[in-house]
Order: C-alpha cells, then structure tokens, then sequence
C-alpha cells in the first residue's frame, strides 16, 4: 500500500477536510499514538461517507455498513498540535463490497495511510449494498491491484498463543450502532502488544539491550471476523507470527466466552536505535526472546 505513489498525493483524493489533533492523543513518546491515528483515518472515511449518504446510512434501522479488514500504515510520526489534512477516495466498489483509500497529511508530508474493506450487513447477514448507496458512491468498478480482496481469513486458534489472558470489556468499548468498536480493538490489540514484549523481555532487566530497545508500529492489519454482541470479556492470545531482521510480526486476537475468534490484528513492529532514529538488526538476545513467543501450529 505504502508504495502505491498515488496515496501521497493529496489531489489524487475526492474528498478532503481539515482535522484538529488532540492532546489526548499523545503517547509516552510525545508523538501521536497509533491507535488515535486510526480513529483520525476512521473519522474522516465516516465523514466521506456522511457526505456521500447522509446520516441515514448510520442512524436509521436497516442495512449498515461494517468494517470487514481495515489496514493502516503509519509512515512518519506526527506531532500535536498541528492539524492534519485528511483526505480519501474510493477505489473499489462491487455488489457486496467497498473499499475506500484515506491519507493523513501534517506540514504537507502524508504521515500514514489506511484501507477499508467495508461490507453491507442487515440482522447479521452480508447483503448486497443498496442501489441508493451504490449510485450515491459511484459507478461499479474494478478494484485496484493493489486493492483486490485477498483470500477469506482464517480465525486462529486460542490455544495457538503462548500468551493467554482476559480483558474486561467496556460500555465505552461498543460505537453508536451498538457494535465493538473498531477504534476499541485497535486499542485492545496494542494492549495485547504490550503484554507479550513485557512477558517477552521481562528477563532483560536494565541490560544493555532494554536501554537500547525501541519498536515503532509500522503496521496493523485488523480483520473483524464478526460483529456479534460484545461479551462481558475477552479472552485475549498475543503471539509472534514472524521475525524479520528489523522487525516482528505480533497477532493479538479476540475470543468470546464461547472461544471463536471475533477479530485479530497483524502489526508490524520495527526495531530503532533510540539515538539514531533508524532501523537496526536486533540483537540475537531479543531474538531468541521473541523466537520462544512465536504462535503454535493449529
């Protein structure tokens, strides 16, 4: 995605805004958080979308429009105050699909980058999108390479993950149609993230690799498998899925209380020398470390 040239172009996108920062939307790292970030890019799709619709296509009863994979890639880091520009554009619509490209630009650089994969539902079951809605976004067409729906996914078991734990659901985790939040997810998932590489590194202590240690999130790749009520909580699996020379992979999933996955989320994590602000190779300690947390075959 991040190598389609056309994304970092503001002009190449029908549909722009100007969107404040916030200071709640500050990590520990004094930069915007990536969770937050997302629900920047999902603010502004819900507004294309508004704009295009109108509020009935969220506020009245019937068919809704539901997130089936949403992929976000953070390209640089953007700081608070400054606002952003947000921009997006659809690139793929067919009977039973949308798929929309939105951008986030801060001092005229595009900072990161999102795609969604929306779905038609109506009482649990994916319908074809309403001929209003289809005339309202445009003509059918074909998806862009770069944007044809891959392979159906396959839901992962509990027992895959070394890293097992629960996590109490909130009131404030479902969004206005009564639904988990995709924005509560993200947030979940880096809770996950959190757990492992603490489980992970415990053993480091003040070494010299823990000072060294820092991960930046390039990528995550959240698949929403249902959209079921939201149980009172979830149990959640964190595991790594793979080890690059620079980087790992970390899947944290979501099971109800009945253990069927509801969603899971790939993030790619890349490891930075603190003072150089560059990618490095990480140490043969961390890997071994990470190597032991690594998912278990099915």
């Amino acid at each position: 995605m991040k190598h389609d040239a056309w994304r970092h172009d503001l002009g190449r996108y029908d549909f722009t805004f100007e969107i404040p920062t916030r200071y709640s939307d500050v990590d520990t790292l004094r930069h915007l958080n990536n969770s937050a970030l997302s629900g920047l890019h999902q603010e502004a799709r819900h507004r294309f979308l508004v704009d295009r619709l109108g509020d009935a296509f969220w506020r009245a009863r019937g068919p809704r429009l539901l997130a089936a994979r949403v992929t976000t890639e953070f390209l640089l880091e953007s700081q608070y105050p400054q606002a952003m520009q947000a921009a997006v554009r659809t690139t793929a619509l067919d009977q039973q699909t949308l798929t929309l490209a939105s951008a986030l630009f801060q001092d005229g650089h595009c900072v990161g980058l999102q795609q969604a994969q929306l779905a038609a539902s109506d009482r649990g079951q994916v319908i074809d999108l309403p001929p209003t809605w289809v005339s309202a976004l445009g003509t059918l067409e074909p998806a862009l390479a770069s944007d044809r729906r891959s392979d159906k996914p396959v839901p992962p078991a509990l027992s895959q993950f070394v890293q097992r734990g629960e996590l109490d659901t909130l009131y404030a985790d479902l969004d206005a149609t009564g639904r988990i939040s995709e924005l509560a997810l993200m947030r979940s998932s880096e809770q996950g993230r959190s757990t492992l590489l603490r489980a992970a590194f415990a053993t480091l202590g003040d070494s010299a690799e823990r000072a060294w240690l820092g991960m930046l999130v390039a990528r995550v790749d959240l698949h929403l498998l249902q959209h079921a009520p939201l149980p009172p909580r979830w149990q959640l699996g964190s595991g790594v899925g793979h080890l690059g020379r620079s980087s790992v992979v970390l899947r944290v999933a979501f099971f109800d209380q009945h253990a069927h996955c509801a969603a899971y989320a790939d993030s790619v994590l890349v490891f930075v020398d603190r003072k150089a602000g560059k990618p490095v190779a990480m140490p043969d300690v961390i890997r071994q470390l990470l190597d032991q947390q690594r998912l278990l075959a099915p």
